[in-house]
């Protein structure tokens, strides 16, 4: 649980680079959110298909797989919150 939270605040930090990066680019920045929306959408579908195939998790293999697709997922959903933290504070 505790590696969890690492890899949330991880995503937390990433998201306030990813904004700062995003502010530089004057040009693109709808492209670039374009970008970052199809990465999770995509990496939400690959996670939430290999969580339904259950009777596969007795291998090692797919254990370990599961267990970086869990992290990859906690960075990913540091990244929105931090994202959703800088809009909130953007807007106010």
């Amino acid at each position: 649980m505790g590696l969890n939270v690492l890899f949330f605040f991880s995503g937390f930090f990433i998201a306030n680079i990813i904004d700062t990066t995003l502010g530089l680019l004057y040009n693109i920045p709808f492209v670039s959110a374009t970008c970052i929306v199809f990465f999770f959408e995509e990496f939400s579908k690959i996670y939430y298909r290999s969580l339904n195939r259950k009777p596969f998790r007795a291998l090692q293999s797919i254990n370990d797989i599961m267990e970086l697709l869990d992290r990859v997922n906690f960075t990913k959903m540091g990244i929105i919150y931090g994202l959703l933290v800088d809009a909130f504070k953007l807007g106010s």
